[in-house]
């Protein structure tokens, strides 16, 4: 499934996946404008520091995803193990823990 660059849509579409088909495990994975084949295993996510406008030209109030959020998600899946045993021809895999920044 592909979700659009457009906050609005993107937080819709994630809260229907989730009340919908209640998944066991979600992987949400992230294109970098450089679009190198490159996977980025973020360890969290955060919350704030959303200053780009999407495709609409929208920018959340605040830089903020949800404004009474927590400042960040830890992921319950160990990403650094996942990075270690995984590997993908072509693609440079890495492991993060500074999500999207």
């Amino acid at each position: 499934m592909q979700l659009p660059v457009v906050y609005q849509k993107a937080k819709e579409q994630v809260f229907k996946i989730w009340t919908t088909l209640q998944p066991l495990l979600t992987v949400h994975v992230g294109l970098a404008s450089s679009a190198k084949a490159l996977i980025i295993l973020e360890q969290c996510g955060k919350n704030k520091g959303y200053q780009e406008m999407d495709a609409c030209g929208f920018r959340p109030e605040g830089g903020c995803c949800m404004l009474d959020g927590p400042e960040k998600i830890e992921s319950t899946i160990n990403m650094k193990t996942l990075w270690k045993n995984i590997s993908v021809e072509g693609i440079d895999i890495i492991f993060s823990r500074d999500a999207g920044r």
